[in-house]
């Protein structure tokens, strides 16, 4: 799946948009504005998913080659030092004692421009999204036996660029075996999934029925602001979920 190592919120926005966490203050925590610009790495996840657009930035101070990761940073805001997307203020969410900056759009945009304003300066960077696409095949709540190949379709479709194909079960739910089925496809807007890919897991009802999810993700990457740190990630990414009814 993308991204190179886990994130509360990231993990959260590619199942459907939601933030844990609460509301948290710099005071008592290390600072950004201690640092300067090349000691700062900055990783910027942007998700398109069904509910609307979730853009989650993260910084922290960098580590050199072989080090552990580095602290998180909380912005200080009386300075004046923000983050802004697409000239909307990111608000702060702390999870797990790590600080995000978040920004939620009801609709997809074409690109986001990061802002990252400092006394130093504004570092910048703009994103350019995959385009927006719909999954018509299969209807919603279609019943598809295990033992059948499924039929996927999708538009509109990005020529000479691959897809993310993933089919997952429930969070917490073992009724398909393992992590299900991920592979990658080139995007021409229908696949055909063999037939028997998919067994049931433990949890499974005796008629081997459960509620999954086909998920079709599209991503792109932004360059890298020169000025921080090495070792951060500006990413994209295009999710769309259908649900259908597993059979045994």
């Amino acid at each position: 799946m993308p991204g190179s190592r886990p994130r509360a919120l990231f993990l959260a926005g590619l199942g459907g948009l939601g933030l844990l966490g609460s509301l948290a203050s710099c005071s008592s925590e290390a600072r950004s504005c201690d640092l300067e610009s090349s000691a700062i790495v900055m990783v910027a996840t942007v998700i398109d998913g069904d509910e609307g657009v979730e853009v989650e930035i993260e910084l922290e101070a960098g580590v050199d080659q072989g080090e552990s990761e580095g602290t998180p940073l909380a912005l200080c805001g009386e300075s004046g030092e923000r983050i802004e997307v697409n000239g909307r203020a990111a608000e702060q969410v702390r999870v797990l004692g790590r600080f995000y900056y978040v920004v939620e759009f009801e609709e997809p945009e074409a690109s986001f421009v990061i802002e990252y304003v400092r006394d130093q300066g504004t570092i910048s960077a703009e994103l350019v999204m995959p385009p927006t696409f719909e999954i018509s095949a299969p209807a919603e709540d279609t019943e598809i036996a295990r033992a059948e190949p499924i039929p996927i379709e999708w538009s509109p479709t990005w020529p000479e660029h691959a897809i993310t194909l993933a089919i997952e079960d429930r969070i917490g739910s073992d009724c398909l075996e393992g992590l299900g089925y991920t592979t990658e496809i080139e995007d021409l807007g229908s696949v055909l999934i063999g037939a028997n890919q998919l067994e049931s897991g433990p949890s499974a009802k005796a008629d081997g029925m459960c509620e999954a999810w086909i998920a079709l993700t599209r991503s792109s990457i932004a360059t890298y602001p020169a000025e921080l740190h090495e070792g951060g990630s500006i990413e994209g990414y295009v999710k769309r979920r259908r649900r259908f009814v597993s059979s045994g």
